[in-house]
């Protein structure tokens, strides 16, 4: 039995919805889910689309995916775009680390680090051991922040002597 009344999924991240978010909001009902009305808070405007769902073959099973509403494949996330929802190709969008890491400051600064820390904490199960290593990448970026601002000192003292002249 499908169901014809599509589902209201409102996604909890900015600017993109998941098909994980649907199945939890569907709960038993998802695999006989046509299409799911998604509302998304972007960076512009808000979004409310309705969006097709289709079956993608995957080992020995099939898995219901989002439809791509640009080049209509299958998709588990969906970003907000200028023109409503679309996937990831067909809005370019692209991760911090795929802007970034060409720069010089990718490097200088530890935002490497911040990125590897980020990723971490991403996951969706943390283990003792990965929480205890994210504790030591926290505090070494704390450390490096205090050493640049110990280096920035002097300088800062200068100028703020300079301009009360």
């Amino acid at each position: 039995m499908r169901i014809e009344a599509p589902l209201e999924v409102s996604s909890p991240e900015i600017g993109l919805v998941r098909i994980s978010h649907v199945r939890a909001v569907a709960g038993p009902t998802f695999h006989e889910l046509i299409s799911v009305t998604v509302s998304i808070v972007a960076t512009s405007r808000p979004v409310r689309v309705e969006v097709t769902l289709m079956k993608k073959a995957s080992g020995r099973g099939q898995h219901l995916l989002f439809s791509c509403p640009t080049c209509s494949l299958p998709r588990a996330i969906l970003f907000a775009g200028d023109g409503g929802l679309a996937c990831r190709p067909c809005t370019n969008a692209r991760t911090r680390r795929q802007l970034e890491s060409s720069r010089a400051s990718w490097r200088a600064h530890d935002v490497v680090l911040e990125d590897r820390l980020l990723r971490l904490l991403g996951r969706r199960c943390l283990v003792a051991a990965a929480l205890g290593h994210a504790r030591r990448m926290a505090h070494e970026i704390a450390e490096g922040d205090h050493d640049r601002y110990a280096g920035l000192l002097p300088i800062i003292n200068a100028v703020t002597a300079m301009s009360e002249t």
